[in-house]
């Protein structure tokens, strides 16, 4: 029979070895963890983007990155999602994360645009809910979300103004490498 004696020091000890365990587990998530940050409407030509997106993200997996991170917006959200779903298909050890800022995210958009966003949903190998209702500063706090927890910050980037150079800003101020697609 086995007798568990508790004290306050040993609860004390067991909850400083649990933070300890959680932040190194954290540290190694986000090493090989990659956010995107991009504009919902595209400038370009999608399928020039598209190229790039594979291309970068080909290069971050042989680098060891191994777990990808996106918003679930329209534009290039979208693109990002859809590039990682496809690479995994060679590359298994290859991950997908949304990150939703609210549960009615797609409440607005048309029913094509629901139906792609349900797609990537149901492909992801993880959704992340930051928040059950709309509030002001929601996709502010999706994107530090994103950003504090990767290593690499993938943008495409072309105006300095908005919530992706803001993103795009305090991923280089967290010390990120970002690679921005539309330089």
């Amino acid at each position: 029979m086995f007798k568990f004696y508790t004290s306050k020091y040993a609860a004390s000890f067991i909850i400083l070895v649990y933070k300890s365990a959680k932040k190194w587990y954290n540290q190694n998530m986000n090493e090989n963890t990659v956010c995107f940050t991009g504009h919902r409407n595209l400038n370009e030509n999608e399928n020039l983007i598209k190229e790039r997106l594979f291309s970068v993200i080909e290069n971050l997996v042989s680098e060891g990155f191994t777990r990808f991170i996106a918003g679930g917006a329209l534009g290039f959200d979208t693109l990002a999602a859809n590039a990682v779903l496809k690479i995994r298909e060679t590359h298994p050890q290859v991950s997908l994360a949304i990150a939703i800022p609210h549960r009615n995210q797609a409440g607005s958009w048309s029913d094509e645009e629901k139906d792609e966003y349900k797609k990537i949903l149901e492909a992801a190998d993880e959704q992340i809910l930051l928040s059950e209702n709309y509030f002001r500063g929601c996709f502010h706090v999706r994107n530090r979300y994103m950003v504090d927890n990767s290593t690499v910050c993938v943008a495409y980037l072309l105006e300095e103004k908005g919530g992706t150079f803001s993103t795009v800003q305090y991923a280089l101020k967290k010390g990120l490498r970002v690679i921005n697609l539309a330089e």
